[in-house]
Protein backbone atom coordinates (compact mmCIF):
# COMPACT_ATOMS: atom_id res chain seq x y z
CA UNK A 1 0.00 0.00 0.00
CA UNK A 2 0.78 3.46 -1.12
CA UNK A 3 0.50 6.67 0.69
CA UNK A 4 1.63 10.18 0.01
CA UNK A 5 3.92 12.04 2.56
CA UNK A 6 4.23 15.87 2.87
CA UNK A 7 6.29 18.09 5.07
CA UNK A 8 7.45 21.32 5.73
CA UNK A 9 11.05 19.74 6.01
CA UNK A 10 13.24 18.47 3.28
CA UNK A 11 16.63 16.92 3.16
CA UNK A 12 18.09 16.22 0.25
CA UNK A 13 17.99 12.74 -1.41
CA UNK A 14 16.51 10.88 2.06
CA UNK A 15 13.35 13.21 2.64
CA UNK A 16 12.33 14.72 -0.25
CA UNK A 17 8.40 16.02 -0.81
CA UNK A 18 6.32 14.99 -1.71
CA UNK A 19 6.86 11.49 -1.44
CA UNK A 20 5.12 8.00 -1.66
CA UNK A 21 5.70 5.72 1.24
CA UNK A 22 5.29 2.01 0.66
CA UNK A 23 3.99 0.32 3.57
CA UNK A 24 3.04 -3.54 4.03
CA UNK A 25 0.88 -5.72 6.29
CA UNK A 26 -2.86 -6.57 6.58
CA UNK A 27 -3.49 -3.54 8.38
CA UNK A 28 -0.79 -0.14 8.10
CA UNK A 29 -1.29 2.63 10.75
CA UNK A 30 0.26 5.74 11.49
CA UNK A 31 2.56 4.14 13.95
CA UNK A 32 3.78 1.83 11.46
CA UNK A 33 4.38 5.01 9.06
CA UNK A 34 6.66 6.92 11.28
CA UNK A 35 8.27 4.00 12.01
CA UNK A 36 9.23 3.62 8.32
CA UNK A 37 9.73 7.86 8.36
CA UNK A 38 12.29 6.93 11.29
CA UNK A 39 14.65 4.74 9.61
CA UNK A 40 14.64 6.72 6.44
CA UNK A 41 15.66 10.14 8.67
CA UNK A 42 17.48 9.70 11.45
CA UNK A 43 17.93 13.50 11.79
CA UNK A 44 14.22 13.92 12.84
CA UNK A 45 12.49 12.40 16.25
CA UNK A 46 9.48 10.86 14.64
CA UNK A 47 8.93 8.90 17.27
CA UNK A 48 9.84 8.37 20.63
CA UNK A 49 8.39 5.15 22.28
CA UNK A 50 4.75 4.75 20.71
CA UNK A 51 4.31 8.38 21.23
CA UNK A 52 4.89 11.54 18.38
CA UNK A 53 8.42 12.71 18.78
CA UNK A 54 9.53 15.99 20.06
CA UNK A 55 10.02 16.85 16.36
CA UNK A 56 6.36 16.27 15.16
CA UNK A 57 4.34 19.26 15.79
CA UNK A 58 1.20 18.54 13.32
CA UNK A 59 -0.20 15.54 11.51
CA UNK A 60 -2.73 15.73 9.24
CA UNK A 61 -4.34 12.40 7.29
CA UNK A 62 -6.38 13.65 4.16
CA UNK A 63 -7.22 16.98 5.69
CA UNK A 64 -7.73 16.29 9.79
CA UNK A 65 -5.49 16.35 12.19
CA UNK A 66 -4.85 13.06 14.11
CA UNK A 67 -1.99 12.35 16.55
CA UNK A 68 -3.34 8.62 17.10
CA UNK A 69 -0.44 5.76 16.45
CA UNK A 70 -3.30 3.11 15.93
CA UNK A 71 -5.70 4.93 13.15
CA UNK A 72 -5.38 2.79 9.88
CA UNK A 73 -4.26 4.27 6.71
CA UNK A 74 -5.56 3.55 3.43
CA UNK A 75 -4.13 3.34 -0.08
CA UNK A 76 -3.51 6.88 -1.73
CA UNK A 77 -3.63 8.77 2.10
CA UNK A 78 -2.08 12.16 2.50
CA UNK A 79 0.11 12.80 5.58
CA UNK A 80 1.18 16.25 6.01
CA UNK A 81 3.30 16.13 8.57
CA UNK A 82 4.96 19.61 9.90
CA UNK A 83 7.78 19.10 11.91
CA UNK A 84 9.64 22.13 14.48
CA UNK A 85 13.08 21.58 14.77
CA UNK A 86 15.88 23.98 15.77
CA UNK A 87 17.59 25.73 13.22
CA UNK A 88 21.25 24.48 12.53
CA UNK A 89 24.20 27.06 12.25
CA UNK A 90 24.90 29.79 14.74
CA UNK A 91 25.69 33.18 14.78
Amino acid sequence: MKVIVDSNIQIRNVFEMPMEVELTGPKVSLGDLFVKLSTLSKSIEFISGRELGKDVEKVLINGKENYFFDTNLNEGDKIVIIIDIAPLGGG
